[in-house]
């Protein structure tokens, strides 16, 4: 159990309404419900009874009720010893998808910096997969993650978009395209990132959606790869536009596709069920108003 699951344990306690609670709380009863469910799981007992007037506690929750205040208050009076008193820095990790901070968070971040000295920003370059794991989890707060999103699990917010692109050498008989379609390249030896990002099942499903299975001839754990593969003329890469313009290398070039579902899509995510801390609310405005002014 955690300081979290007591604290909605005791404001159900005090409401007698899961409802009220989460009002209280500033969260979804969705996630009230939630934590309670995990909480009985880990004490293997229930702790409400659901009745017409609302819930009731049972005999167990009677029980954990006193220590579960005592702990919850306990916590609060350091959270508020430690804001009202600390110099030090306050710290909000964010996780970054790779290739978000180059392609678009690099300036935001430099900017959120300038105007909240204070914070300090602790940045994990991982997975996108593993971005939407830790909000999830509730292990960060915040993540800049690729698209698609399960809005199911997320609150999220596009903030850059760009197209994939095929990276081909200059001889290859599709260098002379402008654009390339999904369909053209059925039969050609593609290099792609592995499966530990969004792109390469993206990539799988919209070849699967035109009526054919990829030929993957190589699945790497570095983009730079995807363009040595390129050069080689072994084949041709999936990468992005803005990646390209980054990456570029004599004799290859890159052509970005026409499908609307080949888009490269950064957004931020937060979970749906958590509250924000005044930190990590203050970076998502950041990044919110660094997007809208960038669009002007």
């Amino acid at each position: 159990m955690d300081v979290r699951q007591l604290k909605y344990f005791v404001e159900v306690c005090n409401s007698g309404s899961f409802a009220q609670a989460a009002e209280t709380c500033h969260i979804s009863p969705q996630g009230i419900s939630t934590a309670i469910i995990r909480l009985e799981r880990e004490l293997s007992c229930k702790l409400f009874k659901r009745t017409p007037r609302g819930v009731v506690p049972t005999a167990n929750a009677e029980y954990l009720l006193p220590h579960a205040r005592e702990i919850v208050s306990r916590v609060e009076k350091c959270e508020t010893y430690f804001a009202r008193n600390t110099k030090a820095d306050r710290l909000l990790p964010v996780f970054f998808a790779a290739g978000t901070i180059q392609e678009f968070a690099g300036k935001a971040i430099a900017a959120f910096k300038k105007q909240y000295p204070h914070i300090h920003l602790s940045i994990y370059e991982e997975t996108d997969l593993a971005c939407d794991a830790a909000v999830e989890q509730e292990d960060v707060e915040l993540a800049l993650t690729l698209g698609p999103v399960d809005e199911n699990k997320f609150n999220s917010v596009l903030l850059f978009s760009t197209m994939h692109a095929i990276i081909v050498h200059e001889s290859h008989a599709l260098a002379q395209r402008q654009y390339i379609t999904v369909e053209d390249l059925r039969d050609v030896p593609v290099a792609i990132i592995n499966k530990e990002t969004k792109t390469n099942p993206n990539f799988r499903a919209a070849c699967k959606a035109a009526g054919f299975e990829p030929r993957i001839a190589a699945v790497v754990g570095d983009i730079l790869l995807v363009y040595h593969f390129a050069e080689d003329n072994t084949g041709v890469g999936i990468s992005t536009m803005a990646l390209a313009k980054r990456l570029a290398r004599p004799h290859v070039r890159a052509i970005p596709f026409v499908e609307p579902e080949m888009q490269w899509n950064i957004y931020l995510i937060k979970n749906k069920n958590a509250t924000l801390s005044s930190e990590a609310r203050a970076f998502e405005q950041t990044l919110i108003s660094f997007t809208a002014n960038a669009k002007k």
